[in-house]
C-alpha cells in the first residue's frame, strides 16, 4: 500500500460525529446578495481537502448569475449549511472547466 492509499484509508476511516463537521451534512445554499439562488447538493470526496457538489440553479435568472465566472473568481457568493445554517467564512472555490 502506497502513501496515498494509507492517507485515503484514514480518510475513510475517520470516526464521524453528528455535528456541523460531519461530511454527509455538507450541503450548501448559495447565497448572492442577500438571497439564496442556488444550492450545492450530494457532496463526493474529491482529493486531500476537495469536495465536489452538484449545482442546483433555482430559476433562469439565478443561471445567468452561477454562471458568470468573474462572480466565482471574485467570491462574491456565500455558502450557508442547510442544517446548521451556519455559514462557511472561508471557502475555497475552484471551478471545473
Amino acid at each position: 500500500m502506497n502513501w496515498w492509499q494509507t492517507i485515503k484509508k484514514k480518510i475513510f476511516n475517520f470516526p464521524k460525529h453528528n455535528n456541523d463537521i460531519q461530511f454527509e451534512n455538507k450541503e450548501w445554499f448559495i447565497e448572492y446578495q442577500g438571497e439564496v439562488i442556488g444550492e450545492l447538493i450530494k457532496p463526493e470526496f474529491d482529493d486531500m481537502f476537495w469536495v465536489s457538489y452538484q449545482l442546483i440553479q433555482l430559476s433562469e435568472e439565478t443561471k445567468k448569475i452561477l454562471s458568470n465566472t468573474d462572480l466565482w473568481n471574485q467570491c462574491e457568493f456565500q455558502f450557508r449549511n442547510k442544517k446548521t445554517r451556519n455559514y462557511a467564512p472561508n471557502a475555497i472555490i475552484a471551478l471545473a472547466q
